[in-house]
């Protein structure tokens, strides 16, 4: 090695450990010295960082330095600090995970994601979302008449079927257009398998970001040679760019609702670079394979634990029987939302799905204090939403399913409260975000997850088949939450009617 290289690594390393604006913050020294510490437990081991930290933070304490420039902070009381509505941006290389840098997920600076997200926040507000109920329970009733009707008597894989709901669903309510994944056989969709195909990559593009960027500059046709199964992905970003094009020129293109595209090119606020191609193209990419998985990933898990527990499939079931006694005339979205067992379930199924698996580290523009750890201005700081839903001393007996958790008080009808200031036990249900870069498509994603429920549990007679636990746990930070190598999905048998 020459001795300048050899010289420059050795400075490097010395500043890093010893000189470094973090450098008092503990840590395992190796996290200090390279990111290919990290890099070791995502790629290597496949998505074990986030686990790994959980070991750290039980070493070192509740502040640790996990790479040469991210202090990462186990501490639920300090999540508002870093994420309620506080003018800190995003880490750049925390952000090209997606390969759509310029959706407003990606964007950096605090102020630029605010005038991107405030053009399309009125297309997921509650009022608009309540609005497509009836499409959503539409597609919920045809996909169990499908179940019942296909599957009779026979198995099948439900986490499919979950998948192929959640991307009809998406891609009606933003493009109104329809992929028909309900209708493929067996509900063995290719879209649904291209998203998540494209998740499992996540780590590898945000580590290698000029690969990435090389990838997708590459023809359709050799991508599609490379990985026949994004075939479908690229059908639908030409698909996309039809419709971006059409709306752009508001003569070749007409949808029978408005779509994300139209509200984005209707703004007031946005200037003209923000209403480009590519950059509505990235946007739109963005919704899709977060709204996809959120539903898909948080469902099954639900399904998993209302079929292997009898004593809350029945709760669920007589409660559902209430509202629901004629079988022919589904309840509103409103009246499923009042229903306090269904939404105890639903919440206690969010804690333990993680949709989101990785970190989102912040920056401020003024040092931070953590007790009596100084972060200095501009250093990246982050929690994980997992270790909040797993903190054994607001949510005992943090991973068993438990929705008995989320209900009121028996006697004095009091909602569940956390252990400190008698806030709010929701207030630590952190899966969607919270303050300006909260999930865009919250009320989207509970609408689904609400009505999808009712109707399974409603309408269909299935048992669980070859499934355990295992088969439907977070157990890879794909930055989505992934289950094991070997998972076979959801499977369950479905009895006669």
């Amino acid at each position: 090695m020459p001795l300048g290289l050899l010289a420059y690594i050795a400075g490097v390393a010395i500043y890093r450990l010893y000189f470094s604006p973090i450098a008092h913050i503990p840590g395992p020294k190796l996290a200090a010295l390279t990111q290919w510490y990290e890099a070791y437990y995502n790629l290597y081991l496949d998505g074990q960082f986030t686990f790994h930290i959980t070991k750290l933070h039980k070493i070192y304490g509740p502040v640790i330095r996990i790479n040469p420039w991210e202090v990462h902070i186990n501490d639920p009381e300090y999540f508002d600090t870093i994420y309620s509505a506080k003018p800190f941006s995003k880490v750049k290389w925390h952000s090209t995970w997606n390969m759509s840098p310029k959706s407003s997920l990606s964007t950096i600076e605090h102020s630029h994601h605010r005038a991107r997200r405030a053009a399309f926040n009125p297309f997921f507000s509650k009022l608009a979302i309540n609005r497509f109920a009836p499409e959503i329970q539409a597609r919920a009733s045809a996909l169990c008449k499908k179940i019942n009707l296909d599957f009779s008597g026979r198995t099948m894989n439900l986490g499919l079927a979950l998948g192929g709901f959640a991307t009809d669903v998406i891609l009606e309510y933003c493009f109104a257009t329809d992929f028909n994944c309900l209708d493929a056989k067996d509900f063995d969709a290719p879209f649904p398998k291209a998203i998540e195909a494209l998740s499992s990559k996540s780590h590898f593009t945000m580590h290698f970001p000029w690969i990435a960027n090389s990838l997708t500059k590459l023809p359709d046709w050799l991508m599609n040679t490379l990985n026949p199964g994004l075939a479908s992905f690229s059908n639908f970003q030409k698909d996309m760019n039809l419709q971006i094009k059409g709306t752009m020129t508001n003569s070749t293109y007409t949808s029978k609702r408005t779509t994300i595209f139209q509200e984005i090119l209707a703004s007031n606020t946005l200037p003209a670079q923000e209403k480009t191609l590519s950059r509505l193209q990235d946007e739109g990419v963005t919704l899709v394979g977060a709204g996809i998985h959120t539903v898909r990933w948080s469902v099954s898990l639900m399904c998993f634990y209302i079929l292997s527990e009898p004593e809350i499939f029945q709760h669920l079931r007589e409660e559902l029987d209430v509202v629901w006694p004629d079988i022919e005339n589904p309840p509103t979205l409103k009246e499923l939302e009042q229903l306090p067992y269904l939404t105890a379930i639903i919440q206690e199924g969010l804690r333990l799905s993680n949709g989101v698996a990785s970190r989102s580290p912040r920056t401020a523009h003024q040092h931070l204090w953590y007790k009596s750890f100084k972060i200095p201005s501009g250093t990246p700081v982050s929690l994980t939403f997992y270790h909040i839903h797993q903190n054994e001393t607001i949510f005992p007996s943090p991973e068993i399913f438990i929705p008995n958790r989320w209900l009121p008080d028996r006697v004095t009808g009091e909602m569940p409260v956390g252990p400190i200031d008698k806030k709010l036990l929701t207030r630590y249900l952190v899966g969607f975000g919270r303050g300006t870069r909260q999930c865009a498509g919250l009320n989207l994603a509970y609408a689904e997850i609400y009505i999808l429920l009712a109707n399974l549990f409603r309408c269909c007679e299935m048992e669980l088949f070859e499934t355990s636990e295992r088969d439907v746990r977070f157990y890879r930070d794909h930055v989505v939450a992934a289950a094991r190598p070997e998972s076979s999905g959801l499977r369950v048998f479905i009895k006669e009617a």
